[in-house]
């Protein structure tokens, strides 16, 4: 769990978990959901707070997390850049920590989005809209849908279908 091992890597630099969370302006709410309710902090929360320590992101976050967590970063990254040509050192922060070795898939997906951005780079404004839209309608085809989880609902409605993760990465805002 985060905030364990948050909570070591503070003593072992000899500062409180609440001393870390004044500095770098964290709320005392947000600082009580990582421990009560198990939730990981987004990577830029996570890596304010590995600089702070001087240590590594990923001293920080579960191994079994931090796929998740730099896939959530990049996915972040990608929606605000909007019609801007895609920084690919945007994907060498995010994978900073993780090594090709151990996230074979990240480094697949960083290939990828390289591809991607090549094409895009080419496109006016019109034709990256449209390239957008051409890549929603490949989601909604079967063919190329990943597999879902058996438990996993097709098509959740309210939300409330919707399996709820082990580990959360969501930060309350």
């Amino acid at each position: 769990m985060f905030y364990d091992k948050f909570a070591e890597a503070c003593g072992k630099k000899d500062i409180t978990p609440a001393q870390v969370r004044k500095d770098l302006g964290i709320s005392q709410s947000t600082m009580a959901s990582w421990k009560s309710r198990g939730l990981t902090p987004k990577y830029g929360t996570v890596k304010r707070i590995a600089d702070y320590l001087q240590i590594e992101w990923t001293d920080l976050v579960p191994e079994e997390e931090q796929g998740q967590t730099v896939i959530d970063h990049m996915k972040g990254k990608i929606s605000s850049i909007g019609n801007q040509r895609f920084n690919t050192e945007i994907i060498a922060t995010a994978i900073d920590g993780a090594t090709r070795v151990q996230h074979p898939e990240l480094y697949e997906y960083e290939i990828e989005l390289n591809r991607i951005d090549a094409a895009l780079a080419l496109l006016n404004t019109s034709g990256r809209q449209e390239a957008v839209k051409r890549v929603e309608e490949l989601t909604e085809i079967p063919k190329y849908q990943r597999e879902k989880p058996q438990d996993m609902p097709t098509t959740p409605t309210d939300g409330k279908d919707a399996p709820q993760s082990e580990s959360p990465t969501e930060e309350p805002q």
